[in-house]
C-alpha cells in the first residue's frame, strides 16, 4: 500500500533553464527571508539571455574567385561554449541577435565580400573595391540551434594571405 500525496504531483526538473523567471525570483526572495543570501546565479547558474560570442582568424589565404568560410582560432567570449572551433557559431536559444563583422583583406585594389550565413540563409553581405577592410554590424533573428559562419570571396587574380578576421554574436532580446 503506498503512502497518501498531498498536493500537486512531484515535477523533476533535470535543468535549470526548465524554471521560469518568476519562480527563480520567487526562490531568491524565499531563501532572502529565511537568511540565506546566496546569489540566484549559484543556485540556477548563469543568465542563460546573458550570450556574447567573440572570435578571430588570423593568416588565412583566400584563392581567387573561390567563396572560402572564414576559420577562427582565438576566441575572446564564448561563456556558452557556442563557438565549435573552426568556423560555426550555434546559437543556444531563439531571439534577436546582433553580429558584428571586421575583415582585413591586407590588401587595396581587389573587389571583396564577406557574407554572413544562418545555416543556408544569407543575413548580410558587405562588397569593397578600394578599401582594405569590410566591417559591418548586422541585427537578425534566430531559433535556437541556428548556425553563424561567415564566408569570403575575392577577385584580385590572385590568392590573398594574411587575412585577419572577426566575428561577433550577442543576443540583444530572448524569445
Amino acid at each position: 500500500m503506498s503512502e497518501p500525496q498531498f498536493g500537486p504531483p512531484r515535477e523533476v526538473v533535470s535543468t535549470a533553464w526548465e524554471i521560469s523567471d518568476q519562480a527563480k525570483e520567487e526562490l531568491a526572495t524565499w531563501l532572502e527571508s529565511r537568511g540565506l543570501r546566496i546569489p540566484v546565479s549559484q543556485v540556477v547558474g548563469y543568465q542563460k539571455d546573458l550570450f556574447t560570442c567573440i572570435i578571430a582568424g588570423t593568416s588565412q589565404t583566400f584563392q581567387n574567385n573561390t567563396i572560402t568560410t572564414f576559420t577562427f582560432q582565438t576566441v575572446t567570449s564564448d561563456k556558452q561554449k557556442a563557438f565549435d572551433g573552426t568556423s560555426t557559431i550555434t546559437l543556444p536559444q531563439a531571439g534577436l541577435y546582433l553580429a558584428t563583422v571586421y575583415v582585413d583583406w591586407g590588401q587595396v585594389g581587389a573587389t571583396k565580400a564577406a557574407s554572413l550565413f544562418d545555416g543556408a540563409t544569407l543575413l548580410a553581405r558587405q562588397t569593397v573595391a578600394t578599401e582594405i577592410t569590410n566591417s559591418f554590424s548586422w541585427p537578425f533573428i534566430a531559433s535556437k540551434g541556428d548556425a553563424i559562419t561567415l564566408t569570403g570571396f575575392q577577385i584580385s587574380g590572385g590568392p590573398l594571405s594574411g587575412i585577419i578576421v572577426k566575428l561577433a554574436v550577442v543576443l540583444l532580446n530572448p524569445y
